[in-house]
């Protein structure tokens, strides 16, 4: 039998917030940059870069991710299947509209978008 482990490219979820130090959250799904297996220390890791801007591959442990199954298609019908209906008036939906108006004459992406609007629902 072939090599299970995490290739390059692959995605997985996170399962453990702040896993090996590194600024995730449980549920994030990260893309791996590259894997550092057969250690001495006997753990693997796979490494992946949290951002555009950040040069940086952090490490995170098997043992702190899962492999992602769900394909895109499904995720998006499973979410309008559980929400049919936009709520706009919600506190998160308020949050983007925030985070937009925040980062208007920004050189942004959705994603900078959605984070700063995760961060704001947090306090």
């Amino acid at each position: 039998m072939g090599d299970t482990r995490p290739k390059v490219g692959d995605r997985l979820r996170v399962t453990e917030a702040g896993a090996n130090c590194a600024p995730v959250r449980e549920g994030q799904i990260i893309t791996v940059h590259a894997t550092d297996y057969d250690n001495d220390n006997g753990v693997d890791y796979v490494r992946t870069r949290l951002g555009d801007v950040d040069e940086y591959a952090y490490f995170i442990s098997l043992d702190n991710v899962e492999p992602v199954t769900d394909e895109p298609a499904d995720l998006i019908e499973s979410a309008a299947d559980a929400s049919p209906e936009p709520t706009p008036s919600s506190s998160f939906a308020h949050h983007v509209t925030e985070a937009k108006r925040l980062l208007a004459d920004t050189d942004h992406t959705g994603a900078d978008v959605v984070a700063l609007a995760v961060e704001l629902d947090e306090r």
